[in-house]
């Protein structure tokens, strides 16, 4: 799924995501109580190169409210400057043709160079996302990952 730096770099970041979406109480709610697994914390921190995050979401979607403000939490509470996440809200006319098809949440990690390592869709997301999300990360080269992992 092809991403580049400018497209990438056009969606808004985490802190402004949260701005946008804390008035949502539910989103609020979600984000505050959610409590990240010293597991998921360990991966986020373990990252070591480059990592870019495209997370596509919609407003009135509840398995976006459930899940992305715990791929937020995590980044923010690790502090990883390799890790940069966007978001792309799902109606915006900006939308990249590979996501248009997609529904949200809709997640694809890419290495620095945007390749894609691998993405996750609303099945993946919905069951138990943090899970799925360590599962993958840990499935990524080594040489990206910290060797405590």
């Amino acid at each position: 799924m092809s991403m580049d730096e400018a497209t990438f770099r056009k969606n808004k970041d985490t802190l402004a995501y949260i701005e946008e979406n804390i008035r949502n109480y539910y989103f609020k709610k979600r984000y505050q109580r959610y409590n990240p697994s010293p597991e998921a914390l360990n991966v986020f921190s373990s990252i070591q190169k480059s990592v870019n995050v495209i997370v596509l979401a919609a407003r009135n979607c509840p398995i976006c409210i459930a899940s992305i403000p715990v791929i937020l939490r995590l980044q923010l509470d690790v502090g990883n400057p390799n890790i940069d996440i966007r978001i792309i809200e799902e109606s915006s006319p900006s939308l990249p043709d590979f996501l248009v098809d997609k529904k949200s949440p809709f997640i694809v990690f890419y290495d620095g160079e945007f390749n894609e390592l691998f993405s996750l869709d609303q099945k993946d997301i919905k069951d138990n996302f943090e899970n799925s999300l360590v599962e993958e990360l840990r499935k990524i080269d080594s040489d990206m990952l910290g060797t405590d992992i």
